[in-house]
């Protein structure tokens, strides 16, 4: 993201804003998304649906905030404090799936619920 940001129109300028960025950004991002969906186990999700819920919901919540204050205190017009919180809510997600991706680990689960670490442990 941060090389995108130099590259482009408000930094250096070497790529310009058109249909033809447009159209490698939405291949990038769906190939990411079917990725994602190669590696979707429904029966862990039926699992840990309520925690996923509530951890992911509330991750995307605080992220947007914060993003969003930090842009109000660069002094961004509201909506573009919005913009900024949300669009860094999701890359945010975007590249810690990329990570556990890269490393091999999208399929375990790091999260230490309760409920299965104390059922492996007895």
């Amino acid at each position: 993201m941060a090389v995108g940001v130099v590259v482009g129109p408000s930094a250096l300028g070497l790529v310009e804003p058109g249909s033809k960025l447009e159209l490698l950004t939405r291949i990038g991002i769906a190939l990411l998304l079917f990725v994602v969906g190669l590696k979707l186990d429904l029966h862990v999700v039926r699992a840990l649906g309520p925690v996923a819920v509530v951890a992911g919901c509330g991750q995307v919540v605080l992220t947007a905030a914060g993003g969003s204050l930090l842009a109000l205190a660069l002094r961004l017009v509201v909506d573009a404090a919005l913009y900024v919180g949300i669009g860094l809510a999701f890359s945010s997600t975007i590249i810690v799936v990329r990570l556990l991706s890269d490393r091999r680990e999208i399929d375990v689960c790091t999260a230490g619920l309760p409920s299965a670490s104390s059922s492996s442990r007895t």
